[in-house]
This record gives C-alpha cells, structure tokens and sequence, in this order.
C-alpha cells in the first residue's frame, strides 16, 4: 500500500461507486441501499477532507479482478477495476476497509427461532390439510404449550404465502390459507 498521498489510492472515494456498479450484481445493490446513508456518508467525509488535488472522484465502471496477498504480506485486497474513463484502476482494502464491504456484503442474519417456527407451521399444515386462519395457528400453538400472538399468526400465514407455499383466499377480514399445489407454485 503506498504511502505516497500524490499516488495513494483512498478506497472511501470510490467504494460508493465500486460496489454500486458491482457487475450489475443485485444482492449487492439490495444492500449497499439498506446502507446507503453510511456509504453516502463515508464519501462526504472523505470528499470534505480531500486536498484540492484530488476533488475529482475517481468513478469506477466495473470490477475486473480480486487478489489476495500471499500470507507473508500484509492484509490487503487489491481489487483490479476500469475507470469510467478507460483507465486501469486498483482499488487496495486495508483490513478495517475489508471488513466493513464484507459487512455490507454479507446476508442479514437469519432468525432462526422465526425459521423454526415457520417450518413447524408449514409441517403442521402439510400433515393436517385444509384451511388454515389466524385462529387456527393460535389454537394449534396453544395445544402445543406456547403463548400464540395472533399478530405472530397472522405474519407466519402471509409470510408462508409470500414464499409460494400457501394460497390466500377470502376477503382481508376473513382470510384463509389453503397448502399451494405444485400447479400453483408454479404458476
């Protein structure tokens, strides 16, 4: 990593731009924007404090190649990318840089007493058939020995819904859910 400020390459400029353009990759651009103020942020402090010389972001158009160094150098990634301009461009992550785009990269953690409770729900649903209602989720937790919510029951049916397993049917005040059939799941 050079430490010449006339050729050092600050990774804050350009990680908005870098990461944004990504190759197009939409699970990036889901979580840059469910950080973007952060981002945006990192870039205005960094653009405040940049010398008149450097005032031009340098815009990055695509990503070519990442290297790792060997393990006796130092910790850095070494991003190869294309200025919007054509030119090369090599974009070097200390570790803290590293670790805060793994950070943004990374999937959210997944709930997994919410994961266990939906596949709970689902099973039940595919052992026992036929409609299932808020009421009915609630009655079948309190069976078994847990304190139901009927908001709780409400958002595991729309949620089983939303991932293609169940059909909603009925008015909003009266809704029911059916177990979706293959030819549904498909559609």
């Amino acid at each position: 990593m050079s430490t010449d400020p006339a050729t050092a390459i600050n990774p804050r400029d350009v990680l908005y731009t870098v990461l944004r353009d990504l190759i197009g990759h939409r699970e990036a651009a889901r979580l840059i924007a469910a950080n973007d103020s952060a981002v945006r942020a990192e870039v205005a402090t960094a653009a405040a404090t940049a010398t008149p010389d450097d005032a031009d972001p340098l815009i990055v158009d695509r990503f070519d190649t990442a290297m790792e160094p060997a393990p006796e150098d130092p910790p850095v990634l070494i991003v190869g990318a294309i200025a919007a301009d054509g030119r090369p461009v090599a974009l070097v992550f200390d570790a803290e840089a590293r670790a805060k785009v793994a950070a943004w990269l990374s999937p959210a953690p997944v709930d997994s007493s919410r994961e266990r409770r939906l596949e709970q729900l689902l099973d039940t649903i595919r052992t026992h058939g036929g409609r299932w209602t808020t009421n009915r989720v609630q009655d079948m937790r309190r069976r078994q020995g847990t304190a139901p919510q009927r908001g709780t029951a409400r958002r595991d049916l729309a949620e089983l819904h939303r991932r293609g397993h169940l059909t909603a049917h009925g008015p909003a005040d009266g809704r029911y859910y059916l177990l979706a059939r293959k030819a549904d799941r498909d559609a």
